[in-house]
């Protein structure tokens, strides 16, 4: 274990921009910083302190210590926690594009915001649909979501879970979530590890978007994934799978030769995924299984199955939220494993129901396969 005090090289890039002005979201300090006022006071960060975020301006982000905001650049603050500004509908409407109606909105429905426009709002729907919506059938809501900074390890090092050893090659992606006591914290499969500072390179996240694509992409809350290290991420490890018929097992092998490819919201391949998305992708577009298109909506479809009696094929569906009803779905592979598009990892990842964030919100399973 490192000294706390130690200062870390800039660099270390964030792989989302999803921060909306006046929302906070939450750091932690890399890197020591000092700034001085425009009253002549001198506000000093040290290494190890956390921060709420009022807004990002191009390099930097503006954070907030007592009644001053400041100017801190990027680098120096790892990114742990991300607001989405959402809406949700409360009276009955429809979502507009110029003056017409493109689709009537379901109560009860959430909203991604892109642009307050006063009395009405530009937002985008989980299947993908962009338009304007009064305010006044909407009501505001905020989505605090777990920051995911992707890297690499710089050289190779094992993690020690029980009797497990989990090793780690020079290169292979780290997605790091926090920084405490002096080390990163990691996810792995769904579970946290801590890892000393020399095990993370803080240089090797290319960032090959444009500014222009990253703005709007920010506007989204869109997970910006550089193109080079889309390679990186096809290299997910992929389970083994026993399937009862050859339709299950095509699904199941369709559905994992996705591994590794980018979570993006509102969007169903193929390039990018969400998690409805990729579900749909996978049963409605390339195995004709009509579907809705939303997780919440495909909850309400199928033969409703007991968490024991789950089969290879089966949909199943999780509360990430905590508010109530399913908002997240995945495809059970079967061995107590289901493949789903993370947004908290930001790609298509295979997950265990049982361990981790996913046991406690698990909700329901269906089966869509005849």
């Amino acid at each position: 274990m490192f000294n706390i005090k130690k200062v870390f090289p800039l660099g270390l890039a964030t792989l989302a921009v999803a921060s909306f002005v006046g929302m906070k979201d939450a750091g932690v300090f890399l890197n020591p910083h000092q700034t001085v006022t425009y009253s002549g006071k001198k506000i000093e960060f040290k290494v190890g302190e956390r921060v709420s975020i009022k807004e990002t301006k191009g390099s930097s982000f503006i954070v907030a210590k007592g009644e001053a905001r400041l100017n801190v650049p990027k680098e120096k603050i790892l990114l742990t926690e991300t607001n989405i500004k959402l809406f949700r509908v409360v009276k009955n409407t429809g979502i507009k594009n110029n003056g017409k109606t493109v689709r009537n909105l379901f109560l009860g429905e959430e909203l991604r915001l892109l642009e307050d426009k006063d009395a009405t709002a530009l937002v985008i729907a989980e299947d993908g649909v962009k338009g304007f919506v009064s305010k006044s059938s909407l009501e505001a809501i905020s989505n605090s979501q777990r920051f995911v900074t992707s890297t690499e390890a710089k050289k190779d090092f094992s993690l020690k879970d029980g009797q497990k050893t989990i090793l780690f090659k020079k290169g292979d992606r780290l997605d790091v979530v926090d920084f405490v006591d002096g080390l990163f914290v990691i996810l792995k499969d769904g579970n946290e590890y801590r890892v000393a500072g020399d095990c993370v390179s803080l240089n090797s996240l290319p960032n090959n978007v444009s500014s222009n694509e990253a703005a709007e992409m920010a506007e989204a809350g869109i997970e910006v994934v550089p193109e080079e290290f889309r390679n990186k991420l096809g290299t997910v490890e992929r389970p083994s799978f026993v399937a009862d018929n050859s339709k299950v097992s095509n699904i199941i092998s369709s559905a994992l030769d996705k591994l590794g490819t980018p979570y993006v919201y509102a969007t169903a391949g193929p390039e990018s995924y969400d998690c409805s998305g990729f579900v749909y992708a996978v049963y409605t577009n390339e195995f004709g299984i009509k579907l809705p298109r939303s997780s919440r909506d495909q909850s309400e479809v199928g033969i409703k199955i007991e968490k024991e009696d789950l089969a290879a094929g089966d949909l199943v569906f999780f509360d990430t939220l905590s508010r109530g009803y399913v908002s997240h779905v995945g495809i059970y592979i079967g061995n107590g494993e289901f493949v789903h598009a993370s947004s908290g990892q930001g790609r298509v990842i295979v997950s265990k129901l049982d361990q981790g964030y996913y046991s406690t919100r698990y909700v329901s399973a269906s089966r869509v396969i005849k």
